[in-house]
């Protein structure tokens, strides 16, 4: 669950803000990953829509986003 930091919690650790946001960020592009997986694939115009998505790189992306979420949880509960 992502939960936004405290003001305390940004009065001694003001970087918690940005990375919130960068969560948040990357919350939301695996959302419009898990309903568009074309957008992954960077050969193919986006108004290509009728041929069929390559998944390889969205899963690939998606990974990525939530090692980095990990990452992000760690450094927070980490500080607290």
């Amino acid at each position: 669950m992502h939960v936004p930091p405290t003001p305390q919690q940004l009065a001694t650790h003001p970087e918690l803000g940005a990375l919130y946001a960068l969560d948040e960020c990357a919350l939301i592009a695996v959302r419009t990953l898990a309903v568009h997986p074309e957008i992954a694939d960077d050969e193919r115009p986006f108004w290509q829509c009728d041929v069929e998505p390559c998944c390889a790189e969205t899963h690939t992306i998606i990974d990525l986003i939530h090692r980095l979420h990990l990452a992000i949880v760690s450094y927070r509960h980490g500080i607290d």
